[in-house]
């Protein structure tokens, strides 16, 4: 493969069919529910294509993120390559929602402001949250990707607050149209493929918020 590529996951699901769902951000360190766990195998189903296999994997530093990656290696057996945690793919802080059920942020934020996070990466009133420097982050990872594994496979494992962006990675004149007819938001257990050429400044987005199935 010529074009270098970076693969971002969502990891698996923190809560199962019949939990009290809750918002949880970098201040939370959930272990991967059941359903998570089987999401992780399906995602390392998925990747099991050559074409799919990673040079290095990053995560962020939430054991929910690692222990996807460590499923999804384990799958494709690879379970010896490293796996490398990095604080600038953390959850966001989402405030004075943390540890809220979702049904107490719907009310507190209204459904305007999470449909607008959700469509438009537009960040409600109360969370702690610096856009820029998340896009610089992304920015920063995909350009040391570039440099040491240029023309290979990176995934990337993070959450959905800090995965959502990347597709900052586009160029800025690309990004206004692509956010008008795609979500930003990745569910868990979701895979987001991006591609570049070595003759391009900029990253092109092959997929998006894939969803691995058996």
């Amino acid at each position: 493969m010529s074009d270098t590529r970076i693969i971002v996951f969502r990891h698996g699901n923190t809560f199962d069919v019949g939990d009290t769902v809750l918002r949880i951000g970098g201040k939370t360190d959930m272990p991967l529910s059941s359903s998570g766990r089987k999401q992780s195998r399906l995602l390392g189903e998925a990747m099991s294509a050559d074409e799919h296999k990673p040079a290095a994997v990053f995560t962020s530093e939430l054991s929910r993120t690692k222990d996807t990656a460590r499923i999804m290696l384990e799958i494709i057996n690879h379970p010896e390559i490293e796996i490398t945690p990095q604080s600038s793919l953390n959850e966001i802080d989402y405030g004075p929602d943390e540890g809220q059920p979702e049904s107490v942020v719907r009310e507190r934020l209204g459904r305007e402001a999470l449909l607008n996070w959700d469509t438009q990466a537009l960040v409600p009133q109360g969370w702690n949250v610096s856009v820029s420097d998340i896009k610089k982050a992304w920015q920063d990872l995909a350009n040391m990707i570039v440099e040491k594994y240029s023309g290979k496979v990176v995934w990337v494992v993070t959450s959905q607050g800090i995965g959502r962006f990347a597709y900052s990675l586009m160029e800025k004149t690309r990004q206004t149209d692509w956010l008008k007819e795609n979500r930003p938001r990745l569910a868990t257990g979701s895979y987001s493929i991006l591609e570049k050429n070595s003759d391009n400044e900029y990253w092109d987005i092959l997929s998006w918020n894939n969803k691995a199935s058996n």
